[in-house]
């Protein structure tokens, strides 16, 4: 029993490491963009026309934003208690701790591969198009909720998560 414990507890670990480095990365991303348009702004509008005081706001709203994800991801890594119902014979046993996140997708090789084949996946009926920025949209699912990944035994697994209602704002 002490040994299934701690196998949980080491996994509830990697779980919450997981989750923060997705949203690091997210949060990068959304200030690079930001810096990247500002950048170009200031490079390529006429003299005068910069609006710092936008750029204050949509920098505060990234922040915000940000940590309210956090928090957010704080709250559901603690509820996720339920098990999902999956035939274990179909799971990887690196995956296994990891079932009652919701319906398993499969394991990838890095996050990119995971975004590429669930965003791009080829169909017999036309040449599939390649999603722009597949890695953000993955990562922009799994910050909502949608998508859940973990990289265990050396792979990426990827789950879509069960729909939990909304909170509750009076």
């Amino acid at each position: 029993m002490v040994s299934n414990s701690r196998t949980r507890s080491r996994a509830a670990e990697r779980e919450l490491q997981r989750d923060e480095a997705v949203l690091a990365a997210h949060f990068l991303r959304t200030l690079t963009r930001l810096m990247v348009d500002t950048l170009d702004t200031l490079l390529l509008d006429p003299p005068g026309h910069f609006d710092i005081q936008g750029l204050h706001e949509q920098l505060s709203a990234i922040l915000d934003t940000s940590m309210r994800r956090h928090a957010g991801l704080q709250d559901r890594w603690i509820r996720r208690k339920s098990r999902s119902r999956l035939d274990l014979t179909t799971l990887p046993a690196s995956a296994r701790p990891f079932r009652h996140h919701g319906k398993y997708l499969g394991s990838f090789a890095s996050l990119r591969e995971a975004a590429t084949r669930l965003l791009d996946p080829p169909t017999s009926t036309h040449t599939p198009v390649p999603c722009p920025d597949a890695v953000g949209m993955c990562l922009d699912l799994h910050l909502q909720g949608h998508l859940w990944t973990i990289t265990a035994g050396g792979q990426v697994h990827a789950f879509l998560t069960t729909p939990h209602p909304a909170p509750h704002n009076p």
